[in-house]
C-alpha cells in the first residue's frame, strides 16, 4: 500500500534526503535526545525527497550543465557534498561556497530541463557538509520553512528511483536532497554516503562503505519494510534508531517497542510494524503478501542479543554481504 501526500511523480536528480512517497513537513527537523552516547530520537517521515518545480519532481543535476556568471565549469564532480570544478574560460579552481551564484540544468521527471540557481552555499557543523538554497524562478526548490525562510538542500552523488527508493550511481548527475526529508536527513544523522566504517572482528579489519548505512537508514526512516519503495509511517512519528558501527546508540528508558532491523534493502527481520493500519489497510498483512519471509514477530532472534545470530553484530555479520545485513536497528511507540 502507497501512502502519499501530494505528487506521486517519482523521480529528480536534485533531490532531497526523505523517503519516496509522502510529502514531509516544511521545517520538519529532527531531535537529539541525550549526549553522544545516547541514540537518536527522530521525527521521521515519508519523503524521499522534497524538490519539485511546478508540481514534477526534478530527477538530477547535470555535472556538465553548471556555469559561473555565464562561464561554463568542466570537470565538475562531487567531493562529499562539496561541488568542485574549473572555470572554460581560465581554468580556474572553484569548489565548495565558490559555487555560491551558479546556474545549474536540471532534469525534471518528464525528461525536459531547467536553470536552477544556487542562491548560497554554506558549511555546516558536520565536516565536509556544505548546504545549498537553490531557486528556480526565485522560488526555493525545498520550499520554505514555518519562517519563510528557504529550505536548504545537501548535495549528494547519483540520483534515487521514486519507486523503489533505491540509490542510482552516476558520475552524470548528482542530486539536491532537501533538508528534513529521509535523504538529508540520514546524512545528517551520521551516515555520510561517501565515508566509510572500519570494523574489526579482533583478528581483521573490513570497510564498511557508509552508503549502505544510508541505504538502509533511508529504508527505516520511511518504514518501507519490504525494500519496494512503499512506506507505512506517518509525518512526524518519533523513532529510536541505533546502528551497528555505534554512531547511534539506543536510547535507554523510553519504553519503546522493537520494530526492526534494516538493510539496504529494507528490513531484514520485523517485531511489529510502526503503525498496525495505515489507509484503512492492514500494514502486516502488505508484509505477509510483499515479503513474508521478514516477518520474525515470534523470532527470538530477530531484535536479540548476539547470541542469537543475527548478523548486526559484528562477530555474526563480519564478512557478510553489505547489501542485505542488516546495519540498523529501530524501535517506535507502543502506541503507534
Amino acid at each position: 500500500m502507497r501512502f502519499w501526500k501530494g505528487s506521486g511523480v517519482l523521480g529528480i536528480a536534485l533531490l532531497v534526503l526523505g523517503g519516496a512517497g509522502c510529502a514531509l513537513e516544511a521545517g520538519e527537523a529532527e531531535e537529539r535526545v541525550g549526549e553522544a552516547e545516547l541514540s537518536l530520537m527522530a521525527k521521521n517521515g515519508l519523503e524521499l525527497n522534497g524538490t519539485r518545480l511546478n508540481g514534477v519532481y526534478l530527477n538530477g543535476v547535470k555535472m556538465n550543465g553548471v556555469k559561473m556568471n555565464g562561464v561554463k565549469m568542466n570537470g565538475v564532480k562531487m567531493n562529499g557534498t562539496a561541488l568542485e570544478g574549473t572555470r572554460e574560460d581560465t581554468s580556474a579552481a572553484v569548489a565548495g561556497t565558490g559555487f555560491s551564484g551558479a546556474d545549474m540544468e536540471a532534469v525534471l521527471a518528464d525528461a525536459t530541463t531547467t536553470i536552477v540557481h544556487v542562491e548560497s552555499v554554506s558549511t555546516t557543523e558536520i565536516p565536509g557538509v556544505y548546504t545549498y538554497v537553490v531557486l528556480e524562478d526565485g522560488v526555493s526548490i525545498c520550499g520554505y520553512d514555518v519562517d519563510g525562510n528557504p529550505i536548504s538542500a545537501i548535495a549528494l552523488e547519483g540520483t534515487w528511483d521514486y519507486v523503489t527508493g533505491a540509490h542510482v550511481a552516476s558520475t552524470d548527475q548528482f542530486t539536491m536532497a532537501c533538508r528534513g526529508a529521509a535523504l538529508a536527513k540520514c546524512i545528517e544523522w551520521g551516515y555520510p554516503r561517501w565515508n566509510s566504517w572500519q570494523e574489526s572482528n579482533g583478528q581483521s579489519t573490513q570497510s564498511v562503505p557508509f552508503q549502505y548505512f544510508h541505504d538502509a537508514c533511508v529504508r527505516m526512516v520511511r518504514a518501507d519494510y519490504c525494500g519496494d519503495g512503499v512506506p507505512h509511517t506517518i509525518d512526524g512519528t518519533t523513532i529510536d534508531l541505533w546502528d551497528a558501527a555505534g554512531i547511534q546508540t539506543q536510547t535507554p528508558g523510553v519504553g519503546y517497542m522493537a520494530e526492526a532491523e534494516w538493510s539496504p534493502s529494507g528490513a531484514t527481520c520485523i517485531k511489529r510494524p510502526r503503525y498496525a493500519v495505515m489507509g484503512g489497510a492492514s500494514v502486516e498483512q502488505y508484509i505477509q503478501t510483499h515479503c513474508p519471509s521478514r516477518w520474525a514477530a515470534t523470532s527470538s532472534a530477530c531484535m536479540g542479543g548476539a547470541s542469537g545470530g543475527s548478523q548486526f553484530f559484528t562477530q555474526n555479520g563480519f564478512g557478510a554481504l553489505n547489501e542485505t545485513r542488516p546495519l540498523l536497528r529501530n524501535a517506535s511507540s507502543e502506541a503507534e
